[in-house]
């Protein structure tokens, strides 16, 4: 079940469908999915990261990373708060994990949906550099309108991993 393309494919539609309604509709933002590209650890500066890990009784972790760019979150957060307010780092880091709750609550119902029964921990946060690279079964990236109202790349990239557990006797 783990890593099938249908599953997968769902999983991704339901992440790009979420992360756009909680922006547009929630944060009055507008946000659409974009193209699909990397970051590297030298392009991290001014992300804010948070992570979330979906446990399952029967073996099968899987995580989602949530990286945001920070302009895009204080833009966020003035929709909520007074201006000064909005570039804190603090705000900033709970808007990130309040999208990623959203998100992975959505992604964890698809999941037990399938017969699994997924746990989730509260999202944290972590830096960019953390987020561990190269095995993503989902890799989705978001474009927002900037301060200037032009359109940014990046604005959102969600990672989603899963990897079944190895038995014992396999290496």
């Amino acid at each position: 079940m783990p890593g099938t393309p249908r599953l997968l494919k769902e999983i991704a539609d339901i992440m790009a469908a979420t992360v756009v309604e909680t922006f547009n509709g929630m944060f009055e933002q507008s946000v659409v999915t974009a193209s699909v590209g990397r970051f590297g650890q030298s392009e991290a500066a001014g992300k804010t990261s948070a992570c979330l890990v979906l446990k399952n009784a029967n073996g099968v972790p899987a995580k989602l990373y949530f990286t945001f760019d920070d302009q895009m979150l204080a833009l966020t957060a003035r929709s909520f708060f007074a201006a000064e307010l909005s570039d804190d780092p603090v705000i900033r880091s709970d808007i990130a994990c309040a999208v990623a709750n959203i998100v992975g609550t959505k992604v964890k119902n698809c999941l037990n949906g399938y017969g699994n029964a997924f746990e989730m921990t509260f999202p944290f946060v972590v830096p960019p550099t953390d987020i561990e690279p190269g095995r993503d079964a989902v890799h989705l990236h978001f474009a927002y309108n900037d301060r200037d109202g032009r359109v940014s790349d990046g604005g959102v990239i969600v990672n989603f991993m899963m990897k079944e557990q190895q038995s014992a006797g396999r290496c």
